[in-house]
């Protein structure tokens, strides 16, 4: 049934978006994930080097899935590249391979030298350990093992430029073909004049009286850094380079689908409604993106539509990562430029990670009214286009994440877990309904959203430990949400929706009373 969707989904996106043109991925054949099943992993692919043919993908092995035999803390490898050789994948052939080789890397648990493979934790913030540490280290947090270098360079001539994509102060962005590999890519080629701005990003890299040469080699230590946030929701750095004139340039993965804002601009323009269940998941993924952002203590200071990128499957991710910051300072400059999509207390200087909540609240708030936000007077969200948003629970996450005072915003994880609930909601719905297009599969979620708004939102409120993690808290909503959907499911086939063309009758029984 939810490929079923998935299908029909892919019909409306094809309408919205004619660029159709199939571009080689970073696909791995022959590869499934052993958590979700995936087959052919796309992206990043995970394999433990304990369990025997064990792989995860990269969504699971960063939600902490397991199966069979696999712990947490099994060392994984991490392949980026599927035409790369894999020869194998077990500790004890790599220990003995790599045993020779130096990274320039230090533990930072002991403090010696590596010599050969090295492992990082992917909780523990800027954490790289020999593989004597490792089995001392937390068994519930998952250990990436690493045999190359943790950030490829290559040369501008390994790059096979293409159309131009986008153009800004920062340079220019190239669709591209990386030659060693063979499938496509984005290229962020610099501009010169960036390299002060690059340098000064606040990780404390460099200062500004230093000469071009530190400059240079600062910003390559904060290119290192960007790999510390690990995220399937956050595009992929594959690697970086400098041309023969010393300019700068990015490889990230190429996402097919383009930016949230082109999407969303090409669905208006056509006329087409983009249905929930993609909207309710880009929200999700977006908020996934920000929760591995935040637990690393970044910020990333420059959340927009123009900011979130969508794959061939239509998988948000968050990019430009060039503004983020680093939470453990209490002031910060303003260099960044999505101005739009900022509150006021960045624009005095002095501001936390809630500055993203506030930008999240704005995209969610133009994705799901179909328009950009305006202020009346007293700096409220127009109170006519939000009434417009039929689910009540997305009027309230945005009225919580968009107010003018910092305090009252929840944490990313707050709005994550809400959107996880009615996801699954939907995945239920998906599971018990045959339906004939998605316009209908709205209509039931835009029901069951009357049915079950005021208990999700008291529950989570009242009842919910915001401290605890996000796993706890998934649980513990999906336990409660499970046990209540069934009798609202129940209802909604009384009224014969599914038979009789989905017909509005007796909507205003369908209350949280007749439920809980």
């Amino acid at each position: 049934m939810l490929n079923s969707l998935k299908r029909r989904v892919s019909k409306v996106i094809k309408k919205i978006d004619h660029s159709h043109n199939s571009f080689p991925i970073r696909q791995h054949n022959g590869f499934h994930c052993e958590s979700c099943g995936t087959k052919n992993i796309i992206g990043d692919l995970f394999c433990c080097t304990i369990c025997a043919d064990y792989n995860l993908c990269s969504e699971c092995f960063c939600s902490k899935l397991t199966s069979k035999n696999h712990e947490l803390n099994h060392p994984c490898l991490i392949v980026t590249h599927p035409s790369r050789p894999l020869q194998s994948t077990r500790l004890n052939v790599l220990k003995e391979t790599f045993k020779n080789k130096d990274f320039n890397i230090s533990c930072d648990i002991c403090d010696t030298k590596i010599n050969g493979i090295y492992l990082k934790c992917n909780v523990c913030y800027c954490t790289f350990m020999c593989l004597e540490c490792s089995k001392e280290h937390d068994k519930n947090h998952n250990l990436i093992l690493y045999d190359t270098v943790r950030l490829e360079k290559f040369d501008i001539e390994d790059l096979k430029l293409q159309k131009m994509l986008d153009n800004g102060n920062f340079g220019f962005v190239y669709e591209a073909v990386l030659r060693p590999y063979g499938y496509h890519v984005a290229c962020k080629l610099m501009n010169k004049k960036n390299f002060n701005k690059l340098s000064l990003r606040r990780l404390d890299f460099a200062q500004r009286d230093t000469n071009i040469v530190e400059k240079i080699h600062c910003v390559d230590k904060e290119l290192e850094a960007y790999i510390e946030i690990f995220s399937p929701y956050i595009v992929k750095l594959l690697g970086y380079g400098r041309d023969q004139t010393q300019r700068l340039f990015l490889i990230m993965e190429f996402m097919e689908k383009g930016s949230l804002e082109d999407f969303m601009i090409n669905a208006k323009k056509n006329s087409y409604e983009i249905p929930l269940y993609l909207k309710l998941r880009i929200m999700l993924n977006i908020a996934s993106g920000i929760v591995d952002i935040h637990s690393k203590k970044f910020i990333h200071a420059d959340l927009k539509p123009k900011n979130i990128l969508l794959d061939s499957n239509q998988i948000a991710k968050i990019c430009d990562l060039g503004s983020m910051k680093n939470a453990n300072f209490s002031t910060y400059d303003n260099n960044t430029g999505g101005l739009y999509y900022l509150p006021l207390e960045f624009f005095m200087g002095k501001y936390d990670n809630k500055i993203d909540i506030y930008s999240f609240g704005l995209i969610m708030y133009h994705l799901f009214s179909g328009f950009r936000h305006a202020y009346t007077a007293n700096n409220q969200l127009q109170l006519v286009r939000l009434s417009k948003i039929p689910l009540n629970f997305i009027k309230n996450l945005i009225v919580k994440a968009t107010s003018m005072n910092p305090s009252e915003r929840k944490t990313i994880n707050f709005y994550k877990n809400i959107l996880h609930v009615y996801f699954l909601m939907l995945s239920d719905v998906l599971n018990r309904f045959s339906m004939v297009d998605t316009q209908h599969l709205d209509w039931i979620i835009l029901n069951l959203n009357d049915c079950l708004i005021e208990y999700i939102n008291n529950l989570y409120d009242v009842k919910l430990d915001l401290n605890m993690n996000t796993i706890q808290s998934n649980q513990f909503l999906e336990e409660k949400v499970k046990k209540n959907l069934p009798k609202a499911i129940d209802y909604l086939k009384e009224i014969n929706i599914k038979n009789e063309g989905l017909k509005k009758k007796n909507i205003e029984q369908l209350n949280t009373k007749d439920f809980f």
